[in-house]
C-alpha cells in the first residue's frame, strides 16, 4: 500500500460481511492517519442476497468486533458513517464530497475508485484472497465453518444470527 501522509481516511465499502481483509486495511492505516471514517455503503438498500444485513446490522456487528481487535486509542480514530446508493455516480459524488470534503478514501471497489480518481488510496478488492461475495456465497451453501475462516474471530458468536438470515434469504430466494 502507499506510504500514507495525509491525516483522514475515509474507508468506503459496504461490509457485506466485514472481513480479515477489511481488518488488515484498518490495521494498516490506523497508525498513520488521526481520523478513520468506515463509510458503510448502500444503507438504503433492503435485505438481500447481495446486501444481506441493515446498516443497523452492520454498524453494530463492527463496533463489537473493532472495539476486540483494535486498541482503545485506535478505535477513537474511527467513526461510522451511512453512505446511501443514489441514482447516479454524480449524485454519490457530490453526498460524499459534501460529508467529507478533506478524506482520502480507501477502497477496494473499482467504481469508487473511478468517480474518486483524483483522491483515492486503491485496496485491491480481494485483498489477501478474500472477497465479501465470496463469503455470502459460502453462506448460502451452508459451509459456515469455511466462511468462518475468512471472518474476525469474535463474528463467530454470531453464527446462529448468520445462519438464520441465509436460510430466509435462500427461501426468498427460491419464492418459499
Amino acid at each position: 500500500m502507499k506510504d500514507f501522509n495525509l491525516k483522514e481516511y475515509l474507508f468506503i465499502g459496504r461490509f457485506q460481511p466485514f472481513h480479515l481483509g477489511h481488518l488488515e486495511v484498518i490495521k494498516e492505516i490506523l497508525p498513520q492517519t488521526k481520523q478513520l471514517i468506515l463509510g458503510l455503503g448502500s444503507t438504503n438498500q433492503m435485505i438481500s442476497l447481495h446486501n444481506p444485513f441493515s446498516y443497523r446490522e452492520r454498524r453494530i456487528l463492527l463496533k463489537h468486533t473493532l472495539s476486540r481487535h483494535l486498541s482503545a486509542k485506535n478505535l477513537k480514530k474511527i467513526k461510522l458513517a451511512p453512505i446511501p446508493d443514489t441514482k447516479s455516480d454524480l449524485q454519490r459524488k457530490n453526498f460524499i464530497q459534501k460529508r467529507h470534503p478533506k478524506h482520502l478514501i480507501v477502497t477496494g471497489n473499482s467504481r469508487v475508485r473511478d468517480i474518486f480518481v483524483d483522491r483515492v488510496l486503491w485496496v485491491p478488492q480481494r485483498f489477501k484472497n478474500i472477497s465479501a461475495t465470496q463469503i455470502r456465497e459460502l453462506f448460502l451453501r451452508w459451509d459456515f465453518d469455511k466462511a468462518l475462516r475468512y471472518l474476525p474471530k469474535w463474528l463467530d458468536k454470531f453464527l446462529p444470527f448468520f445462519r438464520s438470515r441465509f436460510d430466509r434469504l435462500k427461501s426468498l430466494q427460491k419464492g418459499i
